[in-house]
């Protein structure tokens, strides 16, 4: 009789364990997939003051802002082809503009699914436009 008793339970206690293990796995892979439904998240929210800088946060450079959302995608396409003929047509045309590194400005839209955000310039020559860049370029100012 003990026999059996014990069967009965080594049966039970695998069958928990398979049950737990199981569980456990679906609870990672939920929490996994609610991580990398956005990878990276802004830095900064709608309204916080920022500083444009590259992902490098050196201040030296000059940044590159589209006008709208969709010149911001050529921007970025462009920038990833090495087209610097394409980026000076497309400032030539005014579809994009620089600042200087380091400029202070609000953000005012982030649209999450292309990882850009919409900045008004709020110091130096344009002060007072509006542009997008990637969201990442805009740094939290302490």
């Amino acid at each position: 009789m003990n026999e059996v008793v014990l069967k009965e339970k080594k049966k039970f206690y695998k069958t928990w364990y398979g049950i737990s293990l199981i569980v456990l796995c679906f609870i990672l892979l939920i929490s996994s997939f609610n991580s990398s439904k956005n990878p990276s998240e802004p830095i900064s929210k709608v309204g916080a003051p920022v500083s444009l800088s590259t992902q490098t946060g050196d201040c030296s450079g000059d940044i590159l802002l589209g006008r709208n959302k969709l010149t911001t995608d050529r921007l970025i396409q462009l920038s990833r082809a090495k087209d610097n003929i394409g980026v000076a047509e497309m400032v030539l045309k005014d579809q994009a503009f620089f600042v200087s590194g380091c400029t202070p400005a609000t953000v005012i839209d982030v649209d999450y699914s292309n990882a850009i955000s919409e900045v008004r310039i709020m110091g130096g020559e344009n002060v007072g436009e509006s542009g997008w860049i990637p969201y990442e370029w805009a740094k939290k100012i302490q």
